[in-house]
């Protein structure tokens, strides 16, 4: 593991439903070239730790860091600002769409100020990202 400072780091997050703690705290600390899985039971936590890096819900307590600065935690705007986005695994969702333009949804790039899909360039920002894996 690296000694440099993580990309994202993941500080005593704690969350409850209804009693029941999905995570308790969790640290994590994810480094820039690394691949990770998240490995467990049903109800282990693994949605629940998605959803809160991702900004669909907030944690009851902890904290996260990209790059050293505290992250909006319940802000999908900022976890996406922060370069944390996510492919939900429910193929269901957009069936009729290639996986380029899933990434795309809620954020898709058109020409110029037009209506039309700009998919070169979605292919294009997908490609760099995936370099960066």
């Amino acid at each position: 593991m690296s000694t440099a400072r993580a990309m994202i780091q993941v500080c005593n997050l704690t969350k409850s439903y209804d009693g029941v703690h999905a995570l308790s705290d969790v640290n994590l600390d994810l480094h820039a070239a690394e691949i990770h899985a998240l490995c467990g039971e049903n109800g282990a936590g693994k949605s629940t730790l998605i959803k809160i890096l991702s900004g669909i819900i907030k944690p009851d307590s902890g904290r996260i860091m990209i790059h050293g600065t505290d992250l909006n935690t319940g802000s999908v705007h900022a976890s996406e600002a922060a370069g944390i986005a996510v492919m939900h695994q429910e193929s269901t969702a957009f069936p009729h769409l290639n996986a380029v333009e899933n990434l795309f949804v809620g954020r898709e790039i058109t020409h110029g100020r037009g209506l039309f899909l700009n998919h070169a360039a979605m292919k294009s920002q997908t490609e760099k990202l995936l370099l960066q894996l």
